[in-house]
């Protein structure tokens, strides 16, 4: 009878029934905590008084400020809670911003021209049919087994915090992971997709070290095209003023979301929130970020020269990308599905390393709780999680450099 440690580390607690019963089992649960929140909710609005999406409500109330010919009122708090709130008509004391480049208002927009409701399903049918395409070219299966990927990847946990928040996470999550996906064979279109994440800049921060790390140039030439262009059109179409409006604005986000927590802190995942959340100065916090931030850059540079595989390397990225920006919450988790894809595609492959598929297990699972016992226990789970699957990653491609090594030294003695 194995016991349970070896049991964690091949992982045959995790069958298919399991996976397959488990996933199902949450995502009944999803639909009836969605069914709920709608039937209990007055037209836009949910029973506590906020718009159902909740943050979905940047969006389409920044979107309405375009069509207006007020885009550069999306970026001013001052301007756009009043509107928001009158708009949508929810509580006075309630307020989501916009914290993205003029880029992103074309989409906003377009979105803004349906009511509410409408726009918020047709914003998340559309970006999750993205995700799922993404997530089946990252690990295809059988034909057959197709309805376990799409299982999977929407019994997600970060899935739920996506919907409930009407937030962007499927989007970056299948730009990031199909951009990534389709970079060997397909380099051009792999940087047009990379390119339009710049709508999410604090998650570019070790891509570009990885492109020039393997010298994709013609991804590089493809991604800075792609945002030279958007944004381009973005001054075109609302004029500089939205841009001047963006960069003047970014102190709000900075300073009253991420400094000082305006949002909380258990909800922020990150090094940075974390010592704010222990009382350290912005000082430690930014000197602390940015070393972790280097550390980062270091492995993944490494680890994209590596021979390793390019499902391995994508999911490091990944991992780190999520790690190195101190603004991430837990719907932007999402991305980390890729990731879990990723390595489970590499797995399938050519077999998984010892606590592997225990650890993808876990990642899988964390979004679940780690914000309410972020909050309850001041212990940042999310953190914690991502570190140790970097980790885990690191070593087994270090074991396994090891051992090529190994190999050809005695081959050669």
């Amino acid at each position: 009878m194995q016991s349970i440690r070896e049991i964690m580390r091949d992982g045959s607690w995790l069958t298919r029934e399991r996976l397959s019963g488990y996933s199902a089992l949450l995502i009944m649960a999803y639909v009836a905590m969605l069914c709920w929140i709608v039937m209990t909710g007055t037209g836009a609005l949910d029973a506590l008084g906020r718009p159902i999406g909740t943050d979905f409500a940047n969006i389409w109330s920044s979107g309405r400020l375009v069509i207006e010919g007020r885009a550069a009122e999306a970026f001013d708090p001052d301007l756009q809670r009043p509107y928001q709130q009158l708009l949508l008509g929810m509580r006075s004391d309630l307020f989501y911003g916009w914290h993205y480049p003029p880029m992103f208002l074309a989409v906003a927009a377009v979105l803004a021209l349906l009511p509410y409701l409408a726009a918020l399903a047709v914003w998340l049918t559309l970006t999750g049919a993205l995700y799922l395409h993404s997530i089946r070219r990252i690990a295809p299966v059988a034909p057959e087994d197709a309805w376990l990927i799409a299982l999977v990847a929407f019994a997600y946990p970060a899935v739920l915090a996506c919907v409930t928040h009407g937030h962007n996470g499927f989007l970056t999550a299948a730009l990031f992971g199909l951009g990534l996906c389709l970079l060997p064979t397909k380099p051009i279109l792999s940087g047009v997709l990379l390119g339009l994440l710049a709508y999410k800049p604090q998650y570019g921060l070790l891509l570009p070290l990885a492109l020039i790390a393997t010298m994709q140039w013609r991804a590089i030439a493809a991604a800075g095209g792609t945002v030279v262009a958007t944004a381009a059109i973005s001054a075109a179409l609302f004029g500089g003023s939205a841009w001047q409006a963006f960069f003047v604005h970014a102190a709000f986000t900075k300073e009253t979301i991420l400094e000082n927590g305006a949002a909380g802190w258990f909800k922020l995942q990150g090094l940075f929130p974390a010592i704010r959340m222990y009382g350290g100065s912005l000082a430690l916090s930014y000197a602390a970020q940015i070393t972790f931030i280097l550390a980062l850059a270091v492995a993944i540079v490494w680890l994209w020269r590596s021979r390793t595989s390019h499902e391995v390397k994508s999911a490091g990225l990944i991992l780190a990308t999520m790690l190195a920006t101190p603004y991430s919450f837990n719907y932007d988790s999402v991305l980390l599905g890729a990731a879990i894809a990723f390595l489970a595609a590499d797995g399938m492959k050519r077999g998984f390393a010892p606590f592997e598929i225990s650890g993808l297990a876990l990642l899988w699972i964390t979004p679940l709780f780690s914000r309410e016992l972020t909050g309850a226990l001041h212990l940042p789970i999310a953190l914690i999680v991502q570190s140790l699957l970097l980790a885990m990653l690191l070593d087994k491609v270090r074991r396994a450099q090891s051992s090529k090594l190994a190999h050809v030294w005695f081959k050669h003695v």
